[in-house]
């Protein structure tokens, strides 16, 4: 089956950040998952996850009741934990064998979680994974790229793009198809090369060490 390997995370944001998941319902390979408060907004959608982690202080205990009743495996963490409840998702996923991963929820809510999802994946770790995985929220659609040559497709629901590196990176070449452009640039720490825009169906970068996620973003009118 197509879709078989591919999951998808919904994590703590707010419903109102979250995009209509309804399109994705009656794909029925796609494998759910709820991660604490972001069960509440697949209750909302009245999508039954098939695995949740969480300690749940996110949830209301009648919607508790009803995972416990419906949902295959649930984990439940403690809450005073090393890890948030969206790392230990992730590992529950270096076990699976994974075509991609869609996270929803990770934005638009606390300030330390919302920066915690987004450099969770700069975590060598989880680097087995980084290229699957894409985030998405109604105004931002972002990939996670490792060292190397690199062609990515413009989403044409967003305007702008935007270079954020997660870690130090070396020689970032920002090439063919993008408005702005660089040759070689080199950053000791965490920068945003923001509003930069797509001039062709795809556009072209390298670098050689690092990380970076690439975000295609829009404005809301």
């Amino acid at each position: 089956m197509k879709n078989q390997n591919t999951y998808h995370l919904v994590a703590n944001g707010p419903l109102a950040h979250v995009p209509d998941l309804t399109i994705y319902k009656q794909d029925h390979d796609i494998t759910w998952i709820g991660i604490d408060g972001g069960n509440r907004t697949l209750d909302h959608y009245q999508i039954t996850p098939r695995v949740v982690f969480g300690d749940f202080d996110s949830i209301p205990n009648e919607l508790l009741e009803k995972l416990k009743l419906k949902v295959k495996e649930i984990y439940q963490c403690p809450t005073a934990k090393k890890e948030t409840d969206f790392q230990i998702a992730l590992n529950y996923l270096l076990n699976q064998k994974i075509f991609m991963i869609r996270v929803f929820g990770w934005s638009g809510g606390r300030l330390d979680q919302y920066l915690s999802n987004l450099v969770t994946l700069a975590n060598p770790k989880y680097h087995e994974i980084i290229s699957k995985t894409i985030f998405i929220d109604k105004q931002n659609f972002v990939q996670f790229f490792l060292p190397g040559e690199w062609i990515v497709t413009q989403n044409t629901k967003m305007k702008y793009v935007g270079f954020l590196t997660l870690t130090p990176v070396k020689n970032l070449s920002i090439k063919d198809g993008f408005k702005y452009q660089t040759k070689n640039w080199s950053f000791d720490k965490m920068t945003c090369l923001s509003s930069n825009e797509f001039t062709l169906a795809s556009g072209e970068f390298s670098f050689d060490s690092g990380v970076i996620a690439l975000i295609q973003s829009k404005d809301l009118i």
